[in-house]
């Protein structure tokens, strides 16, 4: 009886491939045998980065088989051409993509080629970076999208909003029973047009079951109109800035997850008020399990009275006894920090994250 060859075992080949990450080692372990064929080209198209879009479209098109392989794709074209023959190939499997368009406007085609695109049905998760040229443009690209859709990150700037609009800020919106259902939204936009279309009838969105908000330091927000459309999120991902003086946490009954960033701009004793603004807004009955706090320049802001004044003001009410709270830092900078938040210490509740958190 003879043996079986263990490169052929294709549950072996599978555990094997899984710590193969280069492209030229994941090409090579194609090149094997049949076997090594498919995980390997599975691997080296799931998320492959493109350098020369040409090329690779040209390839796609004499290898159709390429294709059910790709589940995410970061998208940088040269020019609006390039952007068609993407968003025109028939992707079978995309999951997630990152659109990034230069320039100071979309040029002509730009919206029917993203509109081909997003209405994939596979597609869940959209990152957009572009210029506009009004909100009706932007409105336009979620034209019939995908259902799937649920997860979306904006990055967009309109040079020439519509005239007419009601932006009273002091006006509550509510949710729009249309559009995508959303359960993450990130808004990192210099001006808040993103804002501004959710508070309009036609809007894209559907944020009713909005599980995750995140507002990037550029983003100013109308809170006392926006917060009642999100009022479903879980996390929330702020930046503490003008805006934020406005905010209610009290708005959020389920709220379990919160991620604040303190901006270097602003003195050590005025990023406290704001905090301590921010705090005085929590319910006594809220339900928040983590806050990871994350200071823009280490030590120099966090700095011992703020550290000290933190670990005093999180220890006792609104907040619960078993709250996590986790400082985003390097570890050397939090070496030098973490003796002073005593009481949290003490409760074994402090800890360090590093990087941007995901909580969804």
């Amino acid at each position: 009886m003879g043996e079986c060859n263990p490169l052929c075992i294709a549950e072996l080949v599978e555990a094997c491939m899984d710590h193969v990450n280069t492209p030229g080692d994941l090409a090579a372990c194609a090149l094997v045998s049949r076997l090594w064929v498919h995980p390997a080209q599975s691997r080296l198209f799931r998320a492959p980065y493109i350098t020369e879009w040409h090329r690779f479209l040209n390839m796609l098109a004499t290898s159709r088989h390429l294709i059910p392989h790709i589940r995410q794709l970061r998208i940088r074209p040269e020019d609006v051409a390039t952007l068609a023959r993407i968003c025109a190939v028939p992707f079978t499997h995309l999951q997630s993509t990152v659109v990034i368009l230069s320039g100071d406007y979309l040029p002509c085609g730009s919206v029917a080629a993203l509109q081909q695109l997003f209405r994939l049905p596979t597609l869940r998760r959209v990152e957009l970076h572009c210029f506009l040229n009004n909100e009706g443009e932007f409105a336009s690209i979620w034209d019939q999208c995908a259902p799937n859709i649920k997860d979306i990150t904006l990055n967009c700037r309109v040079d020439h909003p519509l005239l007419g609009i009601d932006v009273d800020p002091l006006r509550p919106a509510t949710p729009s029973p249309g559009g995508i259902l959303l359960q993450s939204l990130r808004m990192h936009s210099p001006q808040m047009l993103d804002s501004t279309l959710i508070r309009q009838n036609s809007h894209p969105f559907n944020l009713s079951k909005l599980k995750f908000l995140s507002i990037g330091w550029r983003a100013h927000v109308p809170w006392p109109n926006f917060a009642p459309v999100v009022r479903s999120i879980e996390g929330l991902d702020i930046v503490v800035n003008a805006s934020a003086a406005s905010l209610d946490l009290s708005a959020f009954p389920n709220l379990t997850f919160l991620r604040i960033s303190l901006p270097f701009w602003i003195p050590p004793e005025r990023r406290l008020a704001m905090l301590d603004q921010l705090f005085s807004t929590l319910s006594p009955a809220n339900i928040l399990e983590t806050l990871v706090i994350c200071p823009s320049n280490g030590v120099v802001q966090m700095d011992g009275m703020l550290c000290m004044t933190l670990d005093a003001k999180l220890s006792s009410g609104p907040f619960s006894p078993t709250l996590a709270v986790e400082l985003e830092v390097e570890q050397t900078v939090y070496g030098g920090i973490w003796p002073f938040f005593s009481t949290l210490n003490a409760r074994n509740s402090l800890g360090r994250t590093e990087g941007r958190v995901s909580w969804w």
